[in-house]
């Protein structure tokens, strides 16, 4: 399942950048140029896509340096959602 998260995280992040770059779990966000205005973009098509809400202390886009860091968090929400 955390691969078919990171596949479509990856995706929406390359839309939004919308940039032909490979990005990856490992990808640092840093290095493809997101910033909090961005960020928030992401977080919101991530809302959508998963049906989870952010938590407010989550928005913070320093708190994640790695997609993976994301991937992880949105698959921590959708196990939550599952119990």
């Amino acid at each position: 399942m955390i691969q078919v998260i990171e596949t479509k995280v990856c995706n929406i992040i390359k839309e939004i950048l919308n940039s032909s770059v490979d990005i990856i779990g490992t990808t640092k966000f840093s290095e493809i140029g997101i910033n909090s205005v961005t960020y928030i973009k992401i977080v919101i098509a991530l809302e959508d896509e998963f049906q989870i809400e952010f938590a407010d202390e989550d928005l913070d886009y320093t708190k994640y340096n790695y997609v993976t860091d994301v991937v992880k968090y949105i698959d921590s929400k959708l196990n939550t959602r599952m119990i």
